[in-house]
């Protein structure tokens, strides 16, 4: 049959079935596009089995990994920045922990709540990585620390509002590492400011 149709016809038929299978599966995966989450299919299909910690503090701590994203870009940004000499080692470290801290909030976020999120940026994120590319020479390290800092407060008010919501252990582990963790790094980083501006 298929050595009668034309070859371009045989791929448009063969890529028009996989959309179909595609979009099928996404539908039946409960798939938030929006979003960039699955949530289990069989939760959905039984509502007695959806935990309402999961639809409690899911969305709080898909937030954190949303954000985690932003704080790796800029990150990137600074070790990019070669003349940065101050402020790239701070990247480098930063580079190698978030992107484990960013794995242990899948991670956590599939293996207890059967949520799979595919993190995504959001605005207010996009807006401090926009500060931190234009910075120029003189600014950056000043920018970037900024950045940095305001990122982490927002973090800490997600998980401090996340926290009363989580039984799990594990969870509240994690998350109140990750709070001790932004707490102390937006010190250090408000003193390097500090002791930045009181030089000028």
């Amino acid at each position: 049959m298929f050595g009668q149709i034309p070859i371009r016809n045989a791929f448009a038929l063969f890529a028009w079935a996989t959309l179909l299978a595609c979009s099928s599966d996404a539908r039946d995966a409960g798939n938030d596009s929006a979003a960039g989450t699955v949530t289990d299919s069989a939760a959905i299909d039984d509502p007695d089995r959806v935990d309402p910690e999961a639809a409690a503090a899911g969305p709080l701590i898909q937030a954190l990994a949303d954000r985690q994203e932003a704080l790796l870009e800029m990150a990137r940004i600074a070790v990019n920045r070669r003349e940065q000499v101050e402020v790239s080692g701070d990247a480098r470290r930063m580079l190698t922990e978030q992107r484990r801290e960013s794995n242990r909030l899948l991670g956590a976020l599939k293996s207890e709540y059967r949520i799979t999120h595919q993190p995504t940026i959001p605005q207010a994120e996009l807006d401090l990585i926009g500060n931190v590319q234009g910075a120029g020479v003189g600014e950056f390290d000043r920018i970037f620390l900024d950045a940095v800092v305001k990122h982490h407060e927002g973090d800490i008010g997600i998980i401090d509002e996340a926290l009363p919501k989580i039984t799990k252990p594990q969870v509240r582990e994690m998350l109140t590492a990750i709070r001790a963790q932004r707490a102390s790094e937006a010190a250090a980083f408000k003193k390097q400011l500090e002791t930045a501006q009181s030089k000028r």
